[in-house]
């Protein structure tokens, strides 16, 4: 089963946070024999893509626009969604931030589906 993760960057950095979900990430995929992607949102946020690639993402989606300068809850859940898509990943994975939290419920609206926060193990 593919996995991804959604890797958040505030104020041009990305977040410890996500690192830590995505080396989860990683855990949980190897057993299962899937790969790992990256959800990575925002404008300026290429150069990112590298460190997300050293913690054990296979393949890192790029969502990188003016329009996602600052944080919409629709906007990044459809970007989400896409690279979701495009992976064909079973599960997302996301950091318990404010952010997270928020965009877990709006990514789960778009896949009719529902959304486990705030968890400490899988």
């Amino acid at each position: 089963m593919n996995l991804l993760v959604f890797a958040e960057v505030r104020d041009g950095k990305l977040k410890k946070s996500s690192l830590g979900r995505l080396s989860e990430a990683v855990r949980l995929a190897k057993p299962l024999g899937g790969k790992v992607g990256v959800a990575l949102a925002g404008e300026g946020i290429k150069a990112h893509a590298e460190t997300l690639g050293k913690y054990g993402a296979a393949q890192v989606f790029v969502i990188d626009s003016p329009r996602l300068k600052f944080y919409a809850s629709e906007a990044y859940a459809k970007a989400v969604v896409a690279a979701h898509q495009k992976l064909g990943s079973g599960a997302i994975l996301m950091a318990a931030t404010s952010m997270g939290r928020d965009l877990a419920g709006g990514v789960a609206a778009l896949l009719g589906t529902g959304a486990a926060t705030d968890c400490t193990g899988v």
